[in-house]
């Protein structure tokens, strides 16, 4: 439970930003490692931003609801879907090792939330 709560803490963190900011101002405040922005409409992170955020918001709801644990499992499948695509958006773009695993973490951390909640 711990994890699923750090793990939707982290998603919430990262999807404000994206939401309320311009790509300009994410890239602005950001520094080099908004850079990406640039390969992304404002439109795409602004979805992504969504994403992030209702997945964030499923997992912490199906921590405290009984008999939505299904919400929890389609969270994390769809956070492991969203870090590959970036994860294949930070390969073409060769932004460095850093970047690449932090998107290896959050497919790890979502993969044990997931089986977790599968298996216990």
């Amino acid at each position: 439970m711990i994890i699923q709560i750090s793990l939707a803490i982290l998603m919430g963190y990262y999807a404000v930003p994206k939401l309320i900011f311009s790509k300009e101002t994410l890239k602005a405040k950001g520094g080099e490692k908004m850079d990406y922005v640039d390969n992304l409409s404002s439109f795409s992170l602004v979805v992504i931003g969504l994403i992030e955020l209702f997945t964030a918001l499923g997992l912490i709801l199906s921590g405290f609801m009984a008999g939505f644990m299904w919400l929890c499992i389609l969270s994390c499948l769809i956070i492991i879907v969203t870090m590959v695509g970036a994860l294949f958006l930070h390969i073409m773009r060769k932004d460095g090792g850093k970047a690449i695993l932090v998107n290896f973490l959050y497919i790890f951390i979502s993969s044990v939330v997931l089986f977790g909640n599968l298996y216990f």
